[in-house]
């Protein structure tokens, strides 16, 4: 037994006698100090804990080429003039997926390219769905968003490459993204929920 229900000894006798052909039911002495106690110790060394499974789908939205089997059904066509080709929009790009196992620290990084001549706004989401298509999908949930801002009046189309970084801490997602040709960066934290 397990949480706090496990000092309620009414609760304790029925399971016993529910299960009384299971030889021995375990219970700890104190399980409200139990959880208390692994706060502490997670607070004072938050490397005692080394990897986690991801609660969450964690991505961001972007823009991909269209692919007529997938896009077709819920996706708005835009057509790119500087590639010549077509784009959907809102497009969920995976970062890590549920149940993935996390190291400490672990960075997971994927390049873009900015729709915007300047400016990009960088909006992630979290799901319980492993392969989510697009971010407007049911059961999507936006986390956070943030700016990232070149810093010039105008970037040609071939300059606006950008690295997103998402690197994953104990209880938060530390988010990096770097504008390639100026350099130019921003960096915010989202808590994990």
């Amino acid at each position: 037994m397990v949480g706090g229900y496990s000092s309620n000894e009414v609760l304790v006798s029925l399971i016993k006698r529910g299960l009384s052909n299971i030889l021995h039911i375990l219970r700890p002495t104190k399980p409200s100090l139990a959880i208390m106690e692994g706060a502490v110790i997670f607070g004072m060394n938050p490397y005692i804990i080394m990897e986690r499974k991801a609660k969450y789908t964690i991505g961001m939205s972007f823009r991909d080429y269209w692919k007529e089997s997938i896009h077709s059904k819920m996706g708005k066509k835009i057509y790119n003039s500087k590639t010549g080709k077509y784009q959907c929009q809102k497009c969920f790009s995976k970062f890590i997926t549920i149940n993935q196992v996390l190291k400490l620290n672990d960075i997971i990084s994927h390049s873009y390219h900015m729709i915007g001549k300047r400016k990009c706004n960088l909006k992630f989401y979290k799901t319980k769905k492993s392969n989510p298509i697009f971010t407007f999908e049911e059961g999507i949930e936006l986390i956070g968003e943030c700016e990232l801002d070149a810093g010039k009046d105008y970037i040609s189309y071939e300059e606006r490459e950008i690295v997103v970084n998402l690197k994953f801490g104990g209880t938060f997602i530390d988010v990096n993204a770097i504008h390639l040709k100026s350099g130019k960066n921003i960096s915010t934290k989202f808590n994990f929920t």
